[in-house]
């Protein structure tokens, strides 16, 4: 049956990369909903304080976790499918090797819906040379310095949110207790603050903070080294496949990239690069 397929299907009409751009869309969207509806759960929380909601926060809540749950479930799912594709492309224009149709039909049959399926050539890396050594070393750096930065940038937004968050919370505690006498509103004004505690945790502001930052890190120190081997004539295939794939497990581990980040950044990154790259 595969062989009919592929007969049947001409695999140079599908743009691969728009494809796996997909998978990362879509993963990006289910995680962002999973936040959303952790979110949820901490304004429900504060709603059952009240009577108008009380009897059924417990469900809504219990509804809400297991929906977050399993669209993080499906965001890191698309995620390994994006990233696995990712690397089959990196290393086909780097290398020159190619992805077999039997591959290609599989990807093709399991793409998502959103994806464009026609053929559309972009050039995805800068680099001028021939597929080879120098190419896959090139192409690595390039990825690894957009990676740098906008890790950089997403750790920032993370820093900024959670030290924002640390001192509206200390802030609400010192008014309360200084102005509430009234001992419900104050067990209730307790009860917001230890689930606005809940929700910082619940959303891993400090864990995503600590991971962006990591990953800018990481990518940083391979960028340099691959400057190093690039300065000189020396260069094994060895070096180059081993630093690939050092940098490809730094990113498969690394939290997603929001696509609002990238497009932000996008133009002012290719400029700079452009420059970086002339001035080498």
């Amino acid at each position: 049956m595969a062989k009919i397929f592929l007969l049947m299907v001409d695999t140079k009409q599908y743009d691969i990369r728009a494809i796996c751009r997909a998978y990362f869309e879509i993963a990006k969207e289910r995680y962002s909903v999973a936040l959303l509806a952790k979110l949820l759960v901490f304004i429900v929380g504060i709603l059952s304080l009240f009577p108008i909601i009380y009897e059924y926060s417990r469900l809504i809540t219990f509804f809400l976790v297991i929906t977050s749950e399993f669209l993080s479930y499906l965001s890191d799912k698309n995620k390994v499918i994006a990233e696995t594709l990712l690397r089959k492309l990196d290393a086909q224009d780097s290398f020159g090797w190619s992805i077999s149709n039997a591959e290609i039909s599989d990807i093709i049959v399991n793409c998502p819906s959103k994806s464009e399926k026609l053929n559309f050539k972009d050039t995805y890396f800068a680099s001028k040379e021939g597929v080879g050594t120098k190419r896959a070393l090139e192409n690595v750096q390039e990825s690894a310095w957009w990676s740098k930065h906008l890790a950089k940038r997403m750790g920032h937004f993370y820093l900024i949110g959670t030290v924002l968050f640390v001192v509206i919370w200390l802030g609400v505690v010192f008014v309360g207790i200084k102005t509430i006498h009234n001992t419900n509103n104050l067990s209730a004004l307790l009860n917001i603050l230890v689930l606005a505690l809940m929700l910082l945790f619940s959303l891993s502001l400090l864990r995503s903070m600590d991971s962006y930052y990591k990953f800018s890190n990481a990518a940083e120190k391979i960028e340099k080294t691959i400057q190093q081997l690039l300065g000189t004539e020396d260069i094994h295939e060895y070096d180059a496949i081993k630093i690939m794939f050092e940098y490809q497990l730094v990113r498969n581990s690394a939290p997603l990239l929001p696509s609002w980040l990238w497009k932000s950044m996008r133009d002012n990154l290719n400029e700079t690069w452009q420059q970086y790259r002339t001035a080498k």
